[in-house]
């Protein structure tokens, strides 16, 4: 046996055992945590059995000690595979970062990625959170996962007693020890708002929606709010309570019900009043009623005195309920402002300023595209007052009968309003070729929609005249063309016709003017009787030429060459009645900030809010993003919010971002297949924009969309600018005149000061500054 081979072997281990050393490797937690559980020190023992491992969080290291040729290895393993990982930004709501930091983002990661087989770890660092993985694929469904996961959820309490009674502190505090127990996995904040209290839960999606829907369920149980129903009759009332007893007693258990004439007025706990809402729509759905007004005199006295022999013979032969409403509230008649009248062959039309939603008629005529959806404006406020069940109506009809074509029409049955039927007439668009198509199509649609109303027994009609024009039908056409059509029928029908009441409705002054001068003009002048208060003057109108201009008293109007109709209108935002609103919002999208969103969502409510919250996640915000919402409580089918800059005095971006919105907006709209949108002078306000700069790039980007797409659907845009900010109004006037005047061609940029840097030689630079050339040479001075 040799002796001198063992020997050194012997010697050279001691050597090494005696040559330990000790080395720290710089190491995120996060990145030591995710090598650590993917079978970094596994890896490294094989290498280097005698080398112990172990990670120093406060001065953010791995430490490695043993034989210094182990721990070289051990070292090198460890820097390589950090090289290879790959590091990326997730983009998450405020709040849901804000839970991330009073977490443990180690243990967290593990149960939310590792376990569920994803190689990466995160880390909240300066209220950003970095991702860090092994591959691109590790990072993206890391993100994903995360964005799933995770959830913010926010809840408006509208009345502050709610948050501050003693029965909200004890849930609050049985929700918090049920937290602190499962491991913090969710967070409760409140904070408060000018008219109430916004509770946010945040933390994992299972437990957050579980503590979601506890609170939720408190606020609606103990929210005290108040809701008027209005009834067709004040029979229908004494109908309920007499003949449907056990039904009504049940809806009085849980909220308090004030009678008002023709309204019943629920209160109590938000929860139950609407449970209450919906049964007494329900019950009303399945009832009918009519209102027989007579103004003979002695007929009140008549009735009066055998009132319950009528009562009582009516109910025993027929089963129906009548009742002598012997004060009649303003809210039972028209409470719209009449215009004129004129009567013809024993029908009568009368036109009104007001809400068609509010208006009293048998049958109400809305314009419909071919898949029987409201136009906007009017058509779809009413739509949304009638409820679902209307919209689900028309569907049904769709699919049985397909797409109907411009001029047709289709009637329908319809609860929870005051008319008793409901007419959706396809209106025409117009023809680039030019007027006649859509005026004959138009004409036709009114006229079969006044047939259908007659066939089925009605005897007064109302419609709005904007309603078309939203349509795409140019408003001077439209009315006329509507004038013409009712007197065509009346004078067809000689008294023959079920319909002895037409109306027609509008909110807008100067339509209704028009619509006037045009009976004026349709009947002999001595027939029309005008208000009192109107000095109404007979006026011939003419219709604009494509790129002409028009005058409606202080709104303004051009039509493009494709059939654009881009429009001046002074008003408040919120009123808006086109399909679309465009709002501006800032990179935290809260509708809480600037003028244009508070307006907004004063009137759509809070769930406006909520929707916007839900697009952006999964998405990142930045300036010239934009997010499609619906309109809730506003009369828009939508609401397009986007992400605007501040001025930067035009050295940067922010106008070039500013025509992107412009540009998006209107493909948005036109990809949708609305009809209008309307777009409020954004960036003139807080964000310091030039109000001559944004009237320009917007007209300019306006006139660019109309010619290169020529759109199919978009036929009206509209600026609304408020009334008292005449600054404005200016400004937009005067550039639409001038882009009238130069064709819509955008303005040349003046010649800049500096020059292009040029590159005559390899490292040479010149740049011309005004008369002068800068050169720039790389290389040695002294060669």
């Amino acid at each position: 046996m040799k002796i001198e081979p063992i020997f050194r072997k012997l010697v050279e281990e001691t050597t090494r055992q005696l040559s330990r050393v000790e080395e720290n490797v710089p190491l995120e937690p996060e990145a030591y945590k995710l090598m650590l559980a993917h079978g970094l020190e596994k890896s490294i023992l094989e290498d280097s059995p005698h080398v112990k491992i172990s990670y120093d969080g406060i001065s953010k290291a791995v430490k490695l000690y043993g034989p210094k040729d182990e721990v070289s290895t051990a070292k090198c393993e460890i820097l390589n595979t950090r090289q290879s990982l790959k590091f990326k930004s997730v983009h998450l709501d405020p709040h849901i970062i804000k839970f991330l930091k009073a977490v443990d983002n180690e243990e967290l990661s593990c149960s939310l990625l590792m376990k569920n087989n994803i190689k990466a770890a995160f880390q909240v660092k300066d209220n950003a959170v970095m991702l860090t993985g092994y591959s691109d694929n590790d990072l993206r469904n890391g993100e994903e996962t995360m964005k799933k996961e995770l959830v913010c959820k926010q809840i408006s309490v509208e009345d502050k007693s709610v948050t501050q009674s003693p029965e909200w502190g004890n849930l609050k505090s049985f929700l918090m020890e049920k937290i602190k127990i499962d491991g913090m996995k969710v967070s409760i904040e409140e904070f408060p708002v000018r008219d109430g209290t916004e509770v946010v839960i945040t933390g994992l999606s299972s437990p957050a929606e579980e503590t979601y829907q506890q609170i939720h369920d408190f606020v609606e149980k103990n929210t005290l709010v108040e809701k008027d129903i209005k009834l067709r009759s004040v029979a229908v009332l004494r109908f309920m309570e007499e003949k449907r007893t056990q039904e009504w007693n049940e809806i009085l258990r849980n909220v308090k019900v004030v009678k008002k004439q023709n309204f019943i007025s629920l209160s109590g706990p938000k929860f139950y009043v609407e449970e209450a809402e919906t049964n007494i729509i329900k019950m009303i759905s399945k009832m009918y009623s009519d209102t027989l007004y007579i103004d003979k005199p002695g007929v009140k006295k008549f009735f009066i005195e055998d009132e319950n022999m009528y009562v009582t013979t009516v109910w025993n032969n027929h089963k129906c309920v009548i009742q002598l409403q012997k004060e009649v509230d303003d809210r039972i008649s028209n409470r719209n402002e009449l215009h004129c009248q004129v009567s013809q062959n024993g029908a009568t039309m009368v036109i009104y300023k007001g809400d068609l939603c509010q208006h009293n008629a048998d049958v109400i005529i809305i314009a419909s595209n071919k898949n029987l959806k409201p136009t906007g404006g009017p058509a779809l406020a009413l739509v949304k007052a009638a409820g679902p069940s209307c919209q689900k109506v028309c569907e049904r009809i769709v699919q049985k009968k397909g797409e109907l074509e411009p001029g047709e029409c289709v009637i329908t049955d319809v609860s929870n309003l005051s008319c008793k039927k409901v007419i959706h007439a396809i209106a025409p668009k117009l023809d680039k070729k030019g007027n006649t198509k859509c005026e004959r199509l138009l004409r036709k649609v009114i006229t079969e929609s006044l047939v259908m109303a007659a066939e089925n027994g009605q005897s007064s009609v109302a419609l709005s005249v904007g309603d078309f024009i939203i349509s795409g039908c140019p408003w001077d056409l439209c009315a006329h063309n509507i004038v013409k059509s009712i007197k065509s029928y009346t004078e067809s029908q000689e008294g023959d016709s079920t319909i002895k009441n037409i109306h027609l409705l509008d909110s807008d002054e100067d339509i209704l003017k028009t619509i006037t001068e045009f009976v004026n003009e349709e009947f002999e002048e001595k027939q029309v009787q005008v208000s009192s208060k109107r000095g109404m003057k007979k006026q011939k109108r003419t219709i604009p030429k494509e790129g002409e201009t028009m005058n409606k008293g202080k709104d303004q109007m051009v039509t493009t060459k494709e059939g654009l109709n881009i429009n001046i209108k002074h008003g408040n935002i919120e009123n808006a009645t086109t399909n679309v609103v465009v709002n501006s919002v800032g990179t935290d999208l809260s509708l809480r900030s600037g003028a244009v969103s508070k307006a907004l969502l004063r009137k759509a409510g809070s769930n406006l809010q909520d929707l916007l919250m839900t697009q952006r996640q999964g998405r990142q915000v930045e300036y010239g993003s934009i997010f499609v919402t619906d309109g809730c409580n506003l009369s828009c089918d939508s609401v397009i919010h986007a992400v605007v800059p501040e001025w930067d005095r035009g050295y940067d971006s922010s106008e070039k971002i500013l025509r992107k919105i412009v540009s998006d907006c209107l493909s948005v709209t036109e990809s949708t297949h609305q009809r209008s949108i309307t777009i409020p002078a954004i960036g003139t306000g807080m964000l310091g924009f030039p109000k001559h700069v944004v009237a320009a790039a917007m007209y300019e980007e306006i006139l660019e969309f109309s010619s290169r797409n020529q759109p199919q659907y978009l036929r009206q845009v509209d600026f609304m600018l408020h009334p008292s900010d005449l600054e404005t109004i200016e400004v937009f006037n005067s550039e639409l005149e001038k882009k009238i005047n130069t064709g819509g061609q955008k303005k040349d940029k003046p010649q800049s000061f500096f020059g292009n840097v040029k590159s005559p030689a390899q490292n040479v630079y010149e740049m011309r500054i005004g008369s002068l050339t800068y050169l720039v040479k790389t290389g040695d001075i002294n060669t």
